[in-house]
């Protein structure tokens, strides 16, 4: 039988008491950042509230790890920005977190959710919540 999984939001002073139990799952995603996060700077975005960290957890287990934050573009559209998101057992929970994520964008006066997929299954994942395609980011290293 399976237990019973609890999604939560981490409040700022709770971070730092929860955050060794973060860490495995963000250093699997990472890489998959391009260089645009660290552990660290995830970490301290937190610690500051730039971020909140959303635990799916199964006990004293961190099953998966997401960050979000609101962020107001220069044409006042307010989005609610999913950047991260690394863990497991995602059938469990993949249902009752979107439809938190689209309760508190609509809490935020939010418009929008924006994700960001490093892999094409996701959207293809993410359809039957209402998510598309929006833009594909290209990139170009440049080496030393």
């Amino acid at each position: 039988m399976m237990s019973e999984l609890i999604i939560s939001m981490v409040p700022v002073n709770l971070v730092g008491i929860l955050w060794d139990k973060c860490v495995p799952h963000l250093e699997a995603l990472i890489p998959m950042s391009y260089g645009q996060y660290t552990v660290e700077s995830v970490k301290e975005r937190a610690l500051r509230g730039a971020t909140t960290l959303i635990l799916v957890i199964d006990g004293e287990d961190v099953v998966a790890v997401n960050t979000i934050q609101v962020d107001v573009k220069e044409s006042g559209l307010r989005v609610l920005e999913l950047p991260l998101t690394s863990g497991s057992r995602l059938d469990e929970w993949e249902g009752p977190f979107i439809t938190l994520m689209k309760a508190l964008a609509k809490e935020q006066n939010c418009t929008e959710i924006i994700g960001y997929a490093a892999r094409k299954g996701w959207i293809r994942r993410l359809e039957q919540y209402g998510f598309t395609e929006a833009q594909t980011i290209i990139r170009c290293e440049l080496g030393e």
